[in-house]
């Protein structure tokens, strides 16, 4: 028997790969498992504005309640698929609820440590799964080691990591991280 020939190139999973992940390490930090769902994925994904969001938050300080945003659920939904498989999005961004047809989020924020993809190669596939090895350049380091800081390296600045994408609705997006 021969193995199911691959629905991509290298070439197009690659390039497909590389874009999806520059995007992905942006959402990446909205994750809800350790923080919370956080305001600004909807800006981030270009669903709403950092000052619709501000002023919808200022008028619910401190309150630990969900806030229903102006963003349609279904338009939140469909525009986190672009990026990321619909298992992966119920596990990891479940902190988003549907509230009243709207996305209810929460008044949290932290401080983020911006990230970007500096390398993509393709580890393997099998019918509609791709494994990639990333590296990843923590930009905070990176501004460290380039104007001397401290005493950070520059092979300090990068990390690597196995991450693994699915062809589902005819876009590659993130299944495993």
């Amino acid at each position: 028997l021969t193995p199911p020939k691959s629905a991509l190139t290298e070439e197009d999973a690659l390039a497909k790969a590389k874009t999806v992940l520059e995007k992905y390490v942006k959402l990446s930090d909205y994750e809800t498992p350790d923080v919370g769902p956080m305001p600004y994925l909807l800006a981030e994904l270009g669903l709403d504005t950092k000052d619709n969001l501000d002023t919808q938050c200022l008028k619910n300080p401190g309150s630990d309640a969900y806030i229903k945003s102006n963003v349609k659920y279904d338009d939140f939904k469909k525009a986190m698929l672009n990026y990321v498989s619909e298992e992966y999005f119920n596990n990891n961004f479940s902190g988003y609820i549907n509230v009243d047809g709207n996305v209810g989020y929460k008044y949290i924020a932290m401080g983020l440590i911006p990230t970007s993809v500096s390398d993509v190669e393709l580890f393997g596939n099998k019918d509609n799964e791709y494994i990639f090895n990333v590296t990843f350049r923590d930009e905070e380091m990176y501004d460290h080691y380039i104007n001397k800081i401290d005493s950070t390296t520059e092979e300090e600045c990068y990390y690597e990591r196995k991450v693994t994408l699915v062809l589902e609705n005819d876009k590659l997006v993130v299944s495993d991280f």
